[in-house]
């Protein structure tokens, strides 16, 4: 598997990293002008303390390694991973795999976890931005260029999308739900059934003085059950 996450070394280019600007910092680790062309490298420079302390010439490499580093973290360490509450959808090796591709919404919602970091990606051209599931006491949120990622601002007026509307991700899991929550597909429930879950975890049903419609007191149930993993 190593051998393999090695071939990231061959697809990154020694450029990856741009503009960056000595003096200027923001957020964690990160500079304030750095962008990157791998969403990935992006997540590990904002969330390694170890980063920023580099020099410009040591960072490109530096990335490649932490990918090899984590690759295997989570192949030894079974109940880190297994701690994580992940379900088929997201198994070490479709991890690994996905640490071998560039901008896969797989280690998008790995690392989130793994640096317990909610990650807001956004649009700036369309005002749009997601989130990654589950809510940490530490958020990252990253803007989307032509080509590149880069640290962004979430602005009040920027509209709630799904991944799948943000470019330059590569899908390469079958389901975005990837933890093991009580929680089947909302096709599966009706809205009654849906009520009855809801009254057994004391989420209240209605919302000001209305009743919710059922995509609403689903999302609440799915948020609900995350929170408690």
């Amino acid at each position: 598997m190593l051998d393999k996450i090695l071939e990231i070394s061959k697809t990154h280019s020694e450029d990856s990293c741009n503009n960056i600007n000595e003096s200027s910092y923001i957020q964690k680790n990160i500079e304030k002008t750095e962008e990157h062309i791998d969403l990935t490298d992006l997540i590990i420079a904002s969330n390694d303390p170890s980063y920023s302390l580099l020099p410009n010439n040591e960072k490109v490499f530096y990335l490649k390694q932490r990918r090899i580093e984590i690759g295997s973290e989570i192949e030894e360490n079974k109940l880190l991973i297994e701690n994580y509450n992940f379900n088929n959808y997201l198994t070490v090796k479709k991890i690994q795999s996905g640490l071998m591709k560039k901008n896969s919404i797989s280690s998008l919602l790995f690392l989130s976890e793994y640096y317990k970091c909610k990650i807001s990606l956004i649009d700036p051209k369309n005002n749009m931005y997601c989130d990654t599931p589950r809510n940490f006491g530490n958020s990252l949120v990253i803007s989307r260029g032509d080509d590149s990622w880069g640290l962004g601002s979430l602005k009040n007026d920027y509209t709630k999308c799904f991944l799948k509307n943000i470019n330059g991700l590569i899908k390469d899991i079958v389901s975005y739900d990837i933890y093991d929550i009580p929680l089947k597909h909302i096709g599966s429930y009706k809205s009654c059934e849906l009520h009855e879950i809801a009254n057994e975890n004391g989420i209240d049903i209605k919302a000001n003085g209305k009743t919710k419609i059922k995509k609403v007191l689903y999302e609440d149930l799915r948020t609900h059950f995350l929170n408690l993993i």
